[in-house]
């Protein structure tokens, strides 16, 4: 077996799936530790993914690409901080310390590579300890890169996006509306979805169409069109859905966004998917609240599962047909 550690980029450079593959086995080291140190806290432990991947996302700043290798160092006692508050917690002494524990992971001895290529069976794609499985938004993405690159491609594109974002924790990241809501955004002219990644692009394939990702250099097999962040301006090709992390400073920033197209003579018309309980700084048109334990959402397994926290739907602008009655009957649980 062969060693690579997945913050030395370079000597990974022209092995990219390796490179993923190490960085993963990384991010379940550091998942180790914190696990750990939650236990000696009595924190549940089940939490600590949750934290982690908040405190990454914290330091994701002005990035085009979220890469764990650039990330990881930054993660500081202010990012701890920020993934303590997301799962219930505040304690700034015990921040500073999960920062240093995690600081000095980042020097330990490096990661071992899996010691042969990818498999492929009928049921999940695999390469290593990591699997993933063959569930509908999965194949649905496998097969718009087979059907273009061959299928040994679409699976090396698979696993490299999968690995990705097991390597940020970026769970809560694969979830989105259901599938019927975004068919009812896109009859509506929504051609643009702001925040998505190949798992769950609701608009992946339809024509036309694009997403924006946090990973688009993983992501782009698939057709992601890169960092929101970066798109400055509108080209006018349509409406947009903006479904941003659930982090205030995120949020506040897609605001900003807004705010700065709608002072625009042609700006689009804008869908903003955010929590009921945030206050907003711009006025909306019109705005659908979803309910907590009502309305449901859609994970990578596939299921359906009720929403969290209560979740608001504020539009933008004029969307011809728009119709709240058909968003909260989309969002009610249905027969599979």
């Amino acid at each position: 077996m062969t060693f690579l550690s997945p913050l030395e980029t370079k000597p990974a450079a022209a092995r990219p799936l390796l490179r993923e593959y190490a960085a993963w086995r990384f991010g379940q080291r550091l998942l180790t530790v914190t696990r750990a140190i939650f236990a000696s806290w009595g924190w549940p432990v089940r939490r600590a993914s949750v934290a982690l991947e908040n405190a990454l996302m914290h330091t994701l700043v002005d990035d085009a690409v979220a890469d764990p290798a650039r990330l990881w160092p930054r993660v500081d006692g202010e990012a701890c901080q920020v993934g303590f508050a997301c799962i219930g917690r505040e304690d700034d002494a015990r921040a500073e310390a999960l920062a240093r524990a995690l600081s000095q992971s980042l020097s330990e001895d490096s990661i071992g590579l899996p010691p042969g290529p990818p498999q492929v069976t009928d049921d999940a794609f695999s390469i290593g300890a990591f699997q993933l499985e063959r569930n509908r938004w999965v194949e649905r993405a496998w097969r718009h890169v087979a059907d273009r690159d061959g299928p040994e491609a679409a699976t090396e594109a698979v696993l490299r996006c999968a690995l990705r974002y097991a390597a940020l924790f970026a769970e809560t990241r694969h979830i989105g509306p259901p599938q019927r809501v975004y068919d009812d955004f896109y009859a509506w002219g929504v051609r643009n979805e702001g925040f998505a990644q190949p798992f769950n692009a609701r608009l992946l394939g339809k024509p036309g169409a694009r997403f924006f990702s946090a990973c688009a250099d993983v992501d782009l097999p698939f057709g992601s069109a890169g960092n929101f962040f970066t798109e400055a301006k509108p080209d006018g090709t349509g409406a947009w859905c903006l479904d941003p992390p659930f982090l205030p400073d995120t949020i506040r920033k897609v605001e900003e966004r807004i705010a700065a197209w709608r002072a625009l003579p042609d700006g689009p018309a804008v869908l903003f998917i955010i929590p009921w309980s945030h206050e907003l700084s711009v006025k909306p048109d019109e705005s659908v609240r979803l309910m907590s334990g009502k309305h449901v959402y859609e994970g990578l397994e596939g299921t359906q599962k009720p929403l969290p926290v209560d979740v608001a739907i504020h539009r933008f602008g004029e969307l011809d047909g728009f119709d709240a009655g058909a968003i909260l009957a989309g969002y009610t649980a249905q027969d599979a």
